[in-house]
């Protein structure tokens, strides 16, 4: 379900432990080595920067991903006998903050006695099935996280598709969606989108969403634009807590914003869909199987809402009032749930509940 966001890069992790712990005249060669470089360290930045360049260079770095390659016992034991002469005694790594685990795992990989301390409860677990598990259970674990993942995910699966619906000929790769308050002067709910740029590269052509608005329906839609180089995209509609009416173009002030939203009038609003084919990556706006699979999603959950609140299957515990970030609060996000878009919601819950109506199979099947 979660990948700790915070995580660090294997191979940096490894380089970092590996940095701390031996001296300087340790061998460069099978320091690159035991990081996974299968050429040395002046190949690759000299190929980088050529990539850099914009140059082609013919079969890229021409080795694997430094994090797949497989440590050799030889230098993993250099490297043991070299800590342990600076160090007199087994050398010990201590990650005091240790998050979802990317240090203590290496250094374990590496063989070093290793401690690991993590206060937030989320990144605890994680840390303790990155960290713990692979070396208590070993490889059957990750046979058996397959497995029965394979299974969850089907079962979720058939519950979720219906509300998914698929493009021909290519994948959704994101949905893209506005807030909504209602206009202080009609009352018909306009976007606050602070940049309506889908496509920003560097170089290249930008793609934007360009607001269509009806003033006599109070709707709103966008076209998709690629703009001329020197052209202007669309004025923002939200800016430092303000936002701007795409029906009379007067200002929304930022106390009735939050006015709203603490009154539950804040909505979402699906504006566009990224697709992808391969590398090709493009934008359509919402079809109306995207926004029937909206409503849809809204109307189940209404249903097994209820009962998953009874079950604590959906996070319906209040938001904190002493908080680094009172963001959800201020704009009516007073309890977990809150946070999340009605259909996110809805996934979330049949995950849980699917997961929880597998776990008795897993435990007779597995023992």
């Amino acid at each position: 379900l979660h990948v700790w966001w915070a995580r660090r890069p294997l191979t940096a992790s490894r380089a970092a432990v590996l940095g701390s712990l031996l001296p300087a005249d340790f061998p460069r060669d099978v320091f690159e080595k035991l990081l996974g470089f299968e050429r040395g360290a002046e190949h690759i930045v000299k190929t980088r920067q050529l990539m850099d360049l914009g140059l082609r260079v013919p079969g890229g770095f021409n080795t694997a991903r430094a994090f797949k390659a497989p440590l050799r016992l030889d230098h993993v034991a250099l490297a043991y006998s070299y800590a342990k002469r600076i160090w007199g005694e087994e050398p010990k790594v201590l990650d005091p903050m240790a998050g979802g685990g990317s240090i203590p795992l290496e250094s374990a990989r590496l063989g070093f006695a290793t401690l690991a301390n993590e206060y937030n409860p989320v990144a605890s677990s994680l840390l303790e099935a990155t960290v713990d598990y692979p070396f208590r259970f070993g490889k059957r674990l990750g046979e058996l996280a397959r497995k029965w993942g394979a299974v969850w995910e089907s079962r979720v699966a058939v519950r979720l598709a219906k509300f998914y619906p698929e493009r021909r000929f290519a994948k959704i790769h994101a949905y893209i969606f506005a807030r909504t308050v209602p206009c202080p002067d009609t009352g018909y709910h306009t976007p606050l989108v602070p940049d309506w740029h889908l496509l920003k590269p560097k170089s290249g052509s930008r793609v934007v969403a360009w607001p269509v608005v009806d003033k006599k329906r109070g709707t709103w839609k966008v076209e998709i634009r690629t703009l001329a180089r020197n052209a202007d995209p669309p004025h923002p509609t939200y800016d430092n807590g303000k936002g701007i009416s795409l029906f009379t173009n007067s200002q929304i002030p930022a106390d009735y914003i939050k006015a709203k939203a603490q009154q539950g009038q804040m909505r979402s609003q699906l504006y566009a869909v990224a697709l992808k084919r391969g590398t090709k990556l493009w934008f359509e706006p919402p079809s109306d199987d995207d926004l029937k699979a909206l409503d849809e999603a809204q109307r189940e959950l209404e249903r097994l809402r209820p009962k998953w609140e009874l079950d604590n299957v959906i996070p319906t515990e209040l938001y904190p009032e002493v908080t680094s970030d009172p963001r959800p609060r201020m704009y009516g996000m007073f309890r977990w749930a809150d946070l999340f878009s009605p259909r996110q919601l809805l996934c979330m819950g049949v995950l849980v509940e699917e997961l929880r109506k597998l776990r008795p199979e897993i435990i007779r099947a597995e023992g």
